[in-house]
């Protein structure tokens, strides 16, 4: 299950059918057109119609086929296996990739523990080995370093401070 990266999270129903409304977590809604099989959880599912309406995908998956089965799964989140999405551009990333990198800057290391989506930039959690932890914005003008073959995430101190929330 390692290799299985979310797409986003069922919100509700749509129809008496099963059609799933899904919030997706990518910018690339077209790609869900392709998919032929998703996971909910360890179950794996066949598509068997997608289509899109911005800024929502619907699924219509082998086995869900009442309202009643649809809603069992509200608020799950639906997964892929990595092999079948487009690899990330240049300065973007899985958010998978990112979760487990060790972080420096300056007095502060730690791992990434998190990444929330905010819409104008993510935000990184990162659990400082000194205890508490330190969330800023994963924005290109902080000088940000990202080697996701070695994990390991660099900031520039300075740069930092100005944006940083640190509770420790």
């Amino acid at each position: 299950m390692s290799n299985l990266i979310v797409l986003g999270q069922i919100i509700k129903s749509r129809g008496l059918k099963g059609e799933l409304k899904i919030k997706p977590f990518s910018q690339d809604l077209k790609q869900f057109m392709s998919f032929r099989e998703v996971y909910i959880g360890t179950t794996l599912f066949a598509v068997l119609e997608a289509s899109v309406s911005a800024p929502f995908v619907y699924l219509k998956l082998d086995g869900i086929d009442s309202l009643e089965k649809a809603e069992s799964f509200k608020n799950k989140e639906i997964f892929i296996d990595k092999q079948y999405i487009k690899p990330p551009s240049e300065d973007e990333y899985f958010v998978s990739d990112l979760i487990g990198c060790s972080f420096k800057s300056g007095e502060y290391e730690g791992i990434v523990s998190d990444v929330y989506q905010y819409g104008a930039a993510d935000v990184l959690e990162i659990k400082l080995n000194s205890g508490g932890k330190l969330m800023f914005p994963h924005l290109l003008k902080l000088g940000l370093k990202v080697d996701i073959e070695n994990k390991t995430i660099e900031v520039d101190v300075d740069k930092l401070a100005s944006v940083a929330v640190i509770n420790q």
